[in-house]
């Protein structure tokens, strides 16, 4: 039988580069991706198990990520194979969590609610440096935190909220908007207690009545309820891969201080068969600290355009 990793080779590799970098940490991400990944493995449709997940847009059922905060290793995951139910996918991810913390699952808290017809149920992500592991749990489901409604009176519109993030602290609530201009962005920000202004340079410097696309991804991260974070998603900032591309973004990452180490590491030297971009965010918190951060996406380039909160 395959195990978590040995499904597909693009894994091993993808560590294999990591491990050059950052070893302990590429050794606690593959210990926990062969765990959370030995459903997907197993499956009994091994045709589709590398295609049918919708966390990345070809289909892969994992996603690295790099964020120049840190150098450390970051994946996402789906926690079982094609066949498992959307609507069972929940309890599977709180048991692997579990599985790998050895405490229990995050509540999702008050008020949170599935979906009538959920899409993926449930993923599972994982950060790991030098010194800990620690675990996130995706649920698909509406936002209910109290700030929401200010937050969309401030908008103007309503936001289309896909999932909530527990790691057991703290709350990330994601979701996607149609039309948000720099003045709304502001107005947004300023309803959370947040400051726009150290998003700006960060390739959000657009006319202030000027969309961010057709929709913008975004979430907003809170902790004790309050907010505490935004990170964005802008549709420029999508991203064509190859070569262009990435270096446009370590250029960025160097004007932030990062040696963008990690990201280096998955992109094997910008080589197509290494993986491809995905989407790639600003964020800042509170206190002002900003940040970038991409997804990266294992196997071979496509020339394809990414999707913003497919």
């Amino acid at each position: 039988m395959e195990t978590g990793l040995s499904f597909d080779p693009r894994l091993e590799a993808v560590l294999a580069r990591l491990a050059e970098v950052e070893p302990a940490a590429a050794a606690a991400a593959g210990g926990a991706l062969a765990a959370v990944l030995e459903g997907v493995a197993a499956s009994a449709w091994p045709e589709v198990a590398r295609r049918f997940s919708c966390l990345t847009d070809d289909g892969y059922p994992v996603e690295f990520a790099w964020s120049s905060r840190d150098e450390a290793v970051r994946w996402t995951a789906e926690v079982a194979g094609p066949e498992a139910e959307a609507a069972a996918r929940p309890a599977l991810a709180r048991a692997l969590f579990s599985r790998l913390t050895g405490g229990p699952a995050p509540d999702p808290g008050p008020g949170w609610r599935p979906p009538p017809a959920p899409r993926f149920g449930a993923w599972l992500g994982g950060r790991h440096d030098a010194e800990a592991s620690r675990y996130k749990l995706y649920l698909e489901g509406a936002c209910a935190a109290d700030w929401k409604e200010p937050l969309e009176t401030a908008l103007g519109r309503r936001a289309t909220w896909r999932m909530t993030g527990h790691d057991g602290v703290g709350l990330e609530h994601y979701g996607r908007i149609t039309g948000l201009t720099r003045w709304g962005l502001a107005r947004g920000c300023a309803a959370l207690g947040l400051d726009a202004g150290p998003l700006f340079g960060l390739g959000l410097d657009r006319d202030h009545d000027e969309p961010f696309g057709h929709v913008c991804g975004f979430s907003i991260a809170e902790t004790g309820g309050k907010p505490s974070a935004i990170t964005l998603f802008p549709a420029w900032l999508r991203v064509r891969s190859g070569p262009d591309a990435l270096s446009r973004l370590l250029s960025a990452a160097a004007a932030l201080g990062s040696p963008a180490t990690v990201l280096r590491a998955l992109a094997g030297g910008g080589a197509p068969d290494c993986g491809r971009l995905g989407l790639v965010g600003v964020g800042c918190t509170a206190d002002g600290r900003r940040w970038l951060q991409a997804g990266w996406r294992p196997g071979a380039a496509r020339p394809a355009v990414q999707r913003i909160g497919s």
